[in-house]
């Protein structure tokens, strides 16, 4: 097959034309998801958190939905519909994206994690892809394996070459841009970073989609069961896929045994979904090695035994995650690690144990259950969340906080034990992560009252002095508009702080060399008085200027000391051991202290200058701190802001 024959200039039209009459919803989702994004990118300083937020999760839903359209497609296809016919399947698609939607409810997608299950939720609506045609024939009894197999290889190769081809032309396209913008003045066209973006964003949802859907085998190859091997989809599969699945689980049981000999020692949270995205990657390539099982020692062990590889990690990954919920209750990435694992147990037992060993088992078994727990109550978006609120409550109620559905802070943080002062916290933290804080703000709106109020005063005071800040000041944080009356952290600070609960996962541990003090990097330095100051630059404890002409300001807490520099040469410099000695005595008694914005706030007179330092994150030395001969590598980080005037 060759995939390219269609792509050529003199008939792109009629190749659009029909790619539009076969998956013309697929089309459109395709097209909206590229609008939403674009719109993401140019109105950045404009839409304010919340909007971005929801924004997003209508991206994740017409990425979701066009999955789902396209196998829905192939199905009707396969069965032969025709006329209007053909397109009843496709409520599904619209009604499933509209559910999904609502499931999502405004979920935050911070963390890694968080992610990694994001992509393996589309990968499990992609599945779909790979079984659509052959529903009828699976349950029917007429499934012929190696007719199975062609068809699976051929969409294998369109996704593989719609990748190098979508990845190619963002690559080529971004070296043109920043040609063209290096030769050129172009200021006139707009931010050459934006410029990227929409590149990109047009590369990998709009060309790489029409391209892949180009190319989809029609309902006439459905039942070919030739296989035509591209040497290339070949060579990956020999020489790079198996033995990297070799590799990585090589790693997995070295730290198995690791493990396994001491015992006391808890594996660690990221071997859940290591040993998830490893597994579905190991079993997606025993599926594309079906035509090679013969061919290759490597390939056929590896065919043989990787289902029986499998299970014992699959036991690490329930130990793993049973630590944790056991401490920690059920969250949305734990449930995510439940579900997936219970699905890998279940295929590595089928393919361990079942003599037939249907190619169909991996996609049709993963896509079923990816749909199943995507909407609804019982979803992994929503269920974690009911069940972290709900104990949330007993908690409180526990605490004597909430009282007949009224709060009432304690007097004093030793009125609770350390333990349900911290699973009190998580609760609120986790919420906060959740949803931005919707629900937390409704149970505790008395406390975030007096809070809320004096962050929308700081604000009107201070938007019309921020729209004087210089435009290269601008662009370390959005326009005013975006101004956000509160943080998710300011949130869950402001609660915490006015219950009296706190986060004790630090107390009685190692003492670190260094103690932590931040904000929330959600939470804006702006909008903020310029007050008659003349430059805003970077705080640093990096020693390297980042240009010949340009002020910046170099920290050391080991020596005490804060610098100004203009490119290499250093203006002034003074002690700061009066900073220093105040965040000591605001510290928390545990390594890492959260403050609020205004408390990291100082301002600093130097002999020909005045400073105001905003800083983000400030590490300092811990008075407490014994070295020892095994000693690790402790991480220092300051980071922030100052505006300098000179007297």
């Amino acid at each position: 097959m060759n995939i390219f024959k269609k792509m050529n200039i003199g008939n792109i039209r009629t190749v659009l034309w029909e790619v539009g009459q076969r998956f013309p919803l697929a089309v459109l989702l395709a097209v909206l998801t590229t609008g939403v994004l674009v719109y993401l990118v140019a109105c950045e300083n404009t839409i304010d958190i919340h909007t971005r937020t929801i924004l997003f999760d209508i991206v994740i839903s017409y990425i979701v939905s066009f999955f789902l359209s396209v196998s829905l497609s192939l199905f009707s296809e396969s069965e032969k519909y025709t006329g209007v016919r053909r397109f009843v399947p496709q409520i599904g698609t619209i009604l499933f994206g509209t559910f999904f939607y609502l499931t999502l409810n405004g979920y935050t997608f911070q963390s890694i994690e968080s992610t990694v299950f994001i992509f393996l939720t589309l990968a499990g609506f992609l599945s779909l892809l790979f079984v659509a045609p052959f529903v009828r024939r699976i349950f029917s009894g007429k499934y012929d394996q190696d007719i199975y197999y062609a068809y699976l290889y051929r969409i294998g190769l369109v996704f593989l070459l719609t990748t190098i081809a979508g990845g190619a032309l963002a690559l080529l396209g971004s070296i043109a841009i920043g040609s063209v913008f290096v030769l050129f003045d172009l200021t006139f066209l707009g931010e050459k970073e934006k410029i990227f973006m929409y590149w990109m964003i047009f590369s990998s949802t709009l060309f790489s989609p029409v391209f892949a859907l180009a190319h989809v085998p029609r309902k006439e190859t459905f039942g070919q069961g030739e296989v035509i091997e591209n040497k290339f989809f070949t060579f990956l599969i020999k020489y790079i896929g198996v033995p990297f699945i070799y590799v990585y689980f090589l790693i997995l049981y070295a730290y198995t045994a690791k493990v396994l000999m001491n015992f006391s020692e808890w594996p660690k949270g990221q071997i859940t979904w290591m040993v998830i995205a490893f597994s579905i990657f190991g079993y997606k390539l025993s599926m594309f090695t079906h035509h090679l099982r013969e061919e290759n020692a490597l390939i056929k062990l590896f065919r043989r035994f990787f289902p029986w590889v499998v299970i014992p990690q699959i036991f690490m990954l329930f130990y793993a995650i049973y630590l944790r919920i056991n401490q920690y209750d059920i969250t949305m990435n734990r449930c995510f690690v439940v579900v997936f694992g219970v699905w890998l147990l279940g295929i590595s037992l089928y393919y361990a144990i079942s003599k037939r060993k249907y190619l169909w088992a991996i996609p049709l078994s993963l896509g079923i259950v990816i749909l199943l727990i995507s909407i609804g109550p019982w979803s992994v978006y929503n269920l974690p969340a009911t069940r972290q609120y709900d104990t949330l409550i007993r908690n409180l109620e526990t605490a004597h906080i909430l009282q007949s559905g009224t709060i009432v802070p304690l007097a004093k943080y030793t009125d609770i034990s350390d333990e349900l002062s911290t699973e009190i916290y998580d609760g609120i933290d986790y919420m906060c992560d959740y949803s931005e804080c919707s629900q937390i703000k409704k149970l505790f709106a008395k406390q975030l009252e007096a809070k809320e109020k004096e962050s929308r005063e700081t604000f009107e005071k201070n938007k019309i002095q921020y729209e004087k800040l210089p435009k290269e000041g601008r662009r370390y944080r959005n326009e005013y508009e975006t101004y956000s009356w509160l943080s998710t952290w300011e949130v869950v600070s402001a609660v915490t702080e006015a219950i009296k609960v706190k986060n004790n996962h630090y107390n009685n541990t190692i003492v670190q060399k260094y103690l932590s003090f931040h904000t929330d990097y959600n939470n804006d330095f702006f909008p903020m008085r310029l007050e008659g100051y003349q430059y805003l630059v970077n705080i640093t404890e990096n020693r390297t200027a980042q240009s010949t002409d340009e002020k910046w300001l170099h920290v050391d807490t080991e020596k005490k000391e804060l610098q100004i520099n203009e490119g290499s040469k250093t203006l002034e410099t003074i002690s700061i051991a009066p900073v220093l000695d105040t965040l000591l005595s605001l510290s928390n008694g545990t390594n890492d202290t959260a403050l609020f914005k205004e408390t990291l706030t100082f301002e600093v007179k130097w002999t020909r200058y005045d400073t105001k330092l905003f800083f983000r994150n400030i590490s300092i030395p811990n008075p407490k701190y014994v070295a020892k001969a095994d000693d690790i590598s402790w991480f220092a980080n300051t980071s922030g802001y100052a505006l300098i005037r000179e007297k």
